[in-house]
């Protein structure tokens, strides 16, 4: 997933309501440089649900954690912490409902300042496996995405849906039909 394969340009262009541009960040990497994963990102405190794709499928707690993403999205309240584990997270292998978060028909919406935070992007993969949807969308102000890497999404990786206060952090996004983050 990182090197050469991976590298490329990124060019992310903030815009306001009425379109202006706010500020533009250009990570593009100088010669064609090798693509390291991102950081593992600070992991708050107040944890409220676990994820590990190895689970069989718990309560949530640390000791007996949830095994899918869309679960734990269906169960956070307003401002919860979810963590999820290192491990591959996908429709075939922990029943993700794709896209995960976005409320579509009968999809649990991510709630607002939820925290979705993985063990780090070498690590921690959701894998939209082509299914022909988006891998995430995120309809609700104040949300944190970290540390993940979001692949094989048969349209776009991450999509932000009229909402503000979104931080995107620490993520890879790679493979992905259209793109792999935008809003």
């Amino acid at each position: 997933e990182y090197g050469g394969s991976a590298s490329g340009d990124l060019i992310l262009t903030l815009r306001d309501v009425q379109r202006n541009v706010l500020r533009v960040f250009d990570n593009s990497i100088a010669g064609g440089g090798l693509v390291a994963p991102p950081p593992q990102p600070p992991v708050p405190a107040g944890i409220r649900w676990y994820v590990d794709a190895a689970s069989s499928g718990g309560d949530g707690s640390s000791s007996a954690p949830l095994r899918s993403i869309t679960t734990a999205v269906s169960r956070a309240g307003p401002g919860d912490v979810i963590y999820v584990r290192s491990g591959t997270y996908s429709p075939t292998l922990t029943g993700e409902v794709l896209p995960i978060g976005s409320g579509g028909p009968g999809l649990p919406p991510i709630r607002p300042n939820v925290q979705l935070v993985g063990a780090g992007a070498a690590t921690t993969i959701i894998d939209g496996e082509n299914a022909p949807a988006s891998v995430m969308v995120i309809p609700a102000s104040g949300v944190r995405v970290a540390g993940f890497t979001i692949k094989r999404a048969g349209a776009v990786g991450l999509y932000v849906y009229r909402s503000g206060n979104v931080l995107i952090e620490n993520n890879f996004a790679t493979g992905n039909a259209r793109f792999g983050i935008g809003g």
